[in-house]
C-alpha cells in the first residue's frame, strides 16, 4: 500500500510540468479567407447616347442643263453653262442612338437632325448661240442659288470593336428640303429688250432618300466618345421650271439632290461601364 502510494505521488511530480506545458501551447484556428480581387470596370458599347455634329458638305447639281421647251424644243436649244455647283457649305446637328454590343461586334440605331447652309451657287452670263436667238440676243444671264434648308436620316449601324474603338458602316433612310430657286434672263443686243424666264416652281419642297457611310468612333472614357464620319446623302432629282409668254417659251432645270458629308461629332453615353468583376481564390 505504501509503494502503491509512493509511486502515485512520483508520476504526479513528473507529470504536472507537462501538464502546465501544455496549457500554456496557443491555440490554432482557421485562417482567414483571402480578400476578393475587383478588376477594373469593362467598358461596354451598349447603351443610349446624345450628342452633335459639325462638318462641312459638297453638294450636287453638277453639269446642269437647261432643256428648252415650247418654241425651242430642241437639243441645240438647250442652255448648257457647264460644270457648276458643288460648293463647300457649313452642316451641323444633333443626334441620339442606341448601341448593343454582343462580344466584339456592336449593332445600333442612330437618328440626326441638320442644318446646312447655302451653297451650290450657279451664276453667270453664257452665250446663247446656237439655240436661235441670233445676234439680237445673244445671250443669258443665269442666276440660282440653294438656300439654307434642313435634313435628317434614320439609320442602321453595325461594326467591330477594337478595345475602346468601333468602325462601323451605316445606311437607312434620309429626308430633307429641297430649297433652291433663280432666274434666266436672255439678254438683248441692239435695242432688243431682255428676255427674263420666271422660275414657275417644281423644285422646292421636303423629299426622302437614302444615306450610305462608314466612321470611326473612340471612347475617351465610360461615357464621352468622339467620332469621324462620312455620309453620302441622295435626295433624288427635281426639276424646276423658267418659263416666260405663259409657257410658250419655257426651260427645265434637272437638279441632283445630292450631299457629301464629312464631319466629327461628340456623343455622351448613359450607363458608364458594365460594373466591376469580382475573382476569389
Amino acid at each position: 500500500m505504501i509503494r502503491i502510494a509512493r509511486n502515485a505521488a512520483i508520476f504526479l511530480t513528473l507529470a504536472a510540468p507537462t501538464v502546465a506545458m501544455a496549457a500554456d501551447l496557443p491555440r490554432r484556428t482557421a485562417a482567414p479567407p483571402p480578400a476578393p480581387i475587383i478588376a477594373a470596370p469593362i467598358f461596354t458599347w451598349t447603351g443610349f447616347y446624345v450628342g452633335g455634329t459639325l462638318g462641312v458638305a459638297f453638294g450636287g447639281n453638277n453639269s446642269p442643263v437647261f432643256t428648252a421647251g415650247g418654241l425651242f424644243p430642241t437639243p441645240n436649244s438647250n442652255l448648257v453653262p457647264g460644270k457648276g455647283g458643288g460648293n463647300a457649305a457649313f452642316t451641323g446637328g444633333i443626334q441620339a442612338g442606341y448601341n448593343w454590343q454582343v462580344n466584339q461586334f456592336v449593332y445600333g440605331l442612330e437618328t440626326d437632325l441638320n442644318y446646312r447652309a447655302g451653297g451650290n451657287r450657279l451664276n453667270g452670263t453664257y452665250p446663247t448661240n446656237p439655240i436661235g436667238y441670233g445676234a439680237a440676243y445673244p445671250s443669258y444671264t443665269l442666276s440660282g442659288f440653294d438656300r439654307g434648308r434642313w435634313y435628317g436620316t434614320l439609320r442602321a449601324r453595325a461594326g467591330v470593336t477594337f478595345d475602346r474603338a468601333l468602325i462601323y458602316a451605316t445606311g437607312g433612310l434620309a429626308y430633307g428640303e429641297v430649297n433652291g430657286g433663280g432666274a434666266v434672263v436672255v439678254n438683248g443686243a441692239g435695242g432688243f429688250p431682255p428676255v427674263p424666264f420666271g422660275n414657275v416652281g417644281g423644285g422646292r419642297g421636303w423629299r426622302a432618300g437614302w444615306v450610305l457611310g462608314g466612321g470611326v468612333e473612340y471612347a475617351i472614357n465610360n461615357n464621352l466618345t468622339v467620332k469621324a464620319e462620312y455620309l453620302h446623302v441622295d435626295l433624288g432629282k427635281t426639276t424646276s421650271i423658267y418659263a416666260f409668254g405663259g409657257g410658250a417659251l419655257n426651260y427645265r432645270l434637272r437638279n441632283t439632290n445630292t450631299d457629301n458629308i464629312v464631319r466629327v461629332g461628340l456623343n455622351y453615353k448613359f450607363g458608364g461601364a458594365a460594373g466591376p468583376v469580382f475573382a476569389r481564390y
